[in-house]
């Protein structure tokens, strides 16, 4: 048996911006990790013409005498490369995400007074607004099912949903 990766990030980080001009807000929160391996699994299923499903194109840049200059196996039954664990499935699971990004305008007291409120702000924020990854899969966060699984990536995961959302914040 021979270990090929490691689910376990060496380095988990993030950083916040908040800024304020003018009764204006904007807030960012970046998160991510480092040096994480995923096996992908997906790939195993993707790529695999061995089986009577559809492959990706990928397939079509497999290994042979004459296409050496590849990292795709080679195909064939005899071979099994896609039906067992492999290093080919092993992808950099590392990931920078803005995790949420919002804009918001707070009205002048002056303003909000004479319509007897204390405080009001409208606002627009998204959540999972961009993910920057070199993986191949819909997501590079995400959780596995049970302790075994962790860092690997099947089709049984679904990627995080991005939401945007509108808002008015209003103080009596």
């Amino acid at each position: 048996m021979t270990s090929i990766g490691n689910p376990w990030p060496t380095y988990v980080y993030g950083f916040n911006v908040n800024l304020e001009y003018k009764g204006f807000e904007f807030n960012m929160n970046w998160q991510g990790v480092a040096d994480r391996d995923i096996y992908n699994n997906t790939k195993q299923c993707l790529e695999n013409m061995n089986a009577d499903w559809n492959s990706t194109p990928d397939v079509w840049n497999a290994w042979t005498p004459n296409n050496t200059q590849t990292s795709q196996p080679r195909l064939g039954n005899a071979t099994h490369n896609y039906q067992l664990p492999n290093s080919y499935m092993v992808e950099d699971g590392s990931y920078l995400r803005l995790k949420n990004i919002q804009l918001g305008y707070n009205f002048k007291k002056s303003v909000v007074s004479k319509m007897k409120l204390s405080k009001l702000k409208i606002y627009v924020g998204v959540e999972n607004a961009l993910t920057f990854t070199k993986f191949k899969g819909f997501d590079p966060e995400f959780i596995g099912n049970n302790n075994a699984e962790q860092g690997v990536y099947s089709l049984t995961q679904y990627p995080q949903s991005r939401s945007i959302s509108f808002g008015l914040n209003v103080g009596f």
